[in-house]
């Protein structure tokens, strides 16, 4: 098992910084994050993003976490939803039927930008985290009520995508309105899963707790090793060892030392081992219209896949289980035997696949409109971003103002409609580009609307006041740091 845990520990350490891509910088002229969203969108400078700094962020949208939703004011105290004073009607009715949550996340590895003549090239590496989880809403039921009946947990499922990328993007100038961009990836897989939890269930009586299982789903990594393994019935799974399941090179390797050499041998280690593959492509164009006052902009992203080789790749199929609770005998726990519980598989198969498995990567649709004035010192734009998950569509509107009041200064100020965002939830970026620097920062899903809670000071007996956001449910934050290098001349000309 210390082996288990060192070895994910070393994966940990491969994940590093996360960030997650503003949609304040689509309509930034000199954000270099913009190509990440539409590679025809060529920024005015070409740059060096500094190494694990070139973007640190974070981003979380779910449709039931908010404190509207969790905390509630009672007799000048604040309690979550699950306190005895917040009734279960008024706690549950806030909540959807299936609760999601989804995060992706990106560092910047490395990369590069520069023109030649009029095309702009752009080279990188970037690690992605892709995670959502769905969550039925009879598990607030339960941890609500905790009272007898059976509750639905069928719903429940988490799927993760973690890989590396490295690209080669390019921005062509199509005559004089228009552009078209294009960015190839060669991908290297390091964790996916999907893994269900159908038709289960959990039911509390007045004696005993019982749960039924059915799960089926995959799970693929290098640091599997699953060749020969097929474990089939009761007994495999439950004498299972779970060691045979991991690549034993990578079981058997050893931290010596304390210094940063040895430190990272475990991650070079697992470098070694990625034999998974796969390859993606974004296309993108940009069309510049009314004397270049209107701009007509759309964009696919991560249209790709990866592909694992069948010795990395473990199936569930059929895996049903049932386990039972029936408490605790004050009067035994001297003999040792005080508890009755027990956990049984009644059938299943745990194996490797047989053959290499391909997933597929979340693909995005952007499309944009910008219109500006006062000669490109301010545009207005709106801003169109579809994410599909697993055959669904998460869509969002975000309308922006853009100040560019010189050409190494530009501020974004927006806001963002869909999604479940109501009026009021607002974004934020500054993007700093002078000859040499290059910084950004911003901040999305600012949501201005907030309560005002009365919590009573125990010590004191006042009152105090406490501003929350109600119905935040999203965040995204972020930093970039780079080095630019001068215009070209052609734009300097203009």
């Amino acid at each position: 098992m210390k082996k288990i845990v060192t070895l994910i520990i070393a994966v940990a350490a491969l994940c590093g910084t996360a960030f997650a891509q503003s949609r304040n910088s689509y309509f930034m002229e000199g954000s270099y994050f913009r190509t990440d969203m539409n590679p025809a969108l060529a920024p005015t400078r070409g740059f060096f993003a500094m190494p694990a700094m070139g973007g640190v962020g974070f981003n979380l949208n779910n449709n039931f976490l908010s404190i509207d939703n969790f905390i509630y004011q009672r007799d000048g105290e604040l309690v979550t939803g699950l306190h005895e004073k917040v009734s279960s009607e008024e706690f549950l009715r806030k909540l959807p039927n299936r609760c999601n949550a989804g995060v992706n996340l990106q560092t910047n590895l490395f990369g590069l930008g520069f023109y030649t003549g009029r095309l702009y090239w752009n080279i990188g590496a970037n690690l992605k985290v892709q995670a959502n989880v769905s969550l039925p809403s009879d598990l607030f039921v339960l941890c609500k009520r905790l009272g007898n009946g059976t509750f639905d947990l069928g719903a429940t499922g988490v799927n993760a995508n973690t890989y590396f990328e490295t690209y080669l993007g390019t921005s062509i100038p199509i005559g004089k309105h228009v552009r078209i961009g294009a960015r190839v990836k060669y991908l290297t897989g390091l964790l996916y899963a999907d893994v269900n939890l159908n038709n289960s269930s959990l039911t509390l009586g007045e004696d005993k707790i019982t749960a039924e299982m059915h799960a089926s789903g995959v799970v693929a990594s290098p640091i599997l090793h699953t060749e020969g393994v097929s474990l089939r019935g009761k007994e495999a799974i439950e004498n299972l060892d779970l060691e045979q399941l991991f690549n034993p090179d990578l079981l058997n390797m050893q931290i010596e030392g304390s210094d940063f050499k040895s430190l990272m041998k475990p991650v070079q280690t697992v470098f070694r081992q990625f034999k998974s593959w796969g390859l993606a492509a974004d296309l993108g164009v940009e069309v510049s219209l009314l004397d270049d006052h209107l701009r007509i902009s759309a964009a696919v992203t991560d249209l790709g896949f990866i592909r694992y080789r069948n010795t990395q790749t473990i199936s569930l199929t059929g895996l049903n289980g049932s386990a039972y609770f029936n408490g605790v005998n004050i009067e035994k726990i001297d003999q040792g035997n005080g508890t009755d519980y027990g956990f049984e598989i009644a059938d299943g198969i745990i194996a490797s696949s047989g053959s290499h498995h391909m997933t597929m990567l979340n693909c995005t649709l952007n499309a944009g409109i910008e219109y500006n004035i006062l000669n490109n010192h301010i545009a207005f734009g709106v801003l169109s971003h579809t994410e599909f998950i697993n055959k669904h569509a998460f869509p969002e509107l975000t309308a922006s103002v853009n100040f560019r009041a010189t050409n190494w200064l530009t501020a974004t100020f927006s806001h963002t409609f869909l999604n479940k965002h109501a009026p009021g939830v607002l974004g934020f970026a500054l993007n700093i580009h002078p000859r040499v620097l290059n910084i950004f920062v911003g901040l999305d899903y600012i949501d201005t609307r907030f309560g005002v809670y009365n919590m009573t000071s125990k010590e004191s007996g006042k009152v105090i006041r406490i501003p929350i956001p109600r119905y935040m449910n999203s965040i995204n934050a972020y930093f970039g740091f780079g080095f630019n290098f001068a215009r070209p001349k052609w734009m300097r000309e203009k």
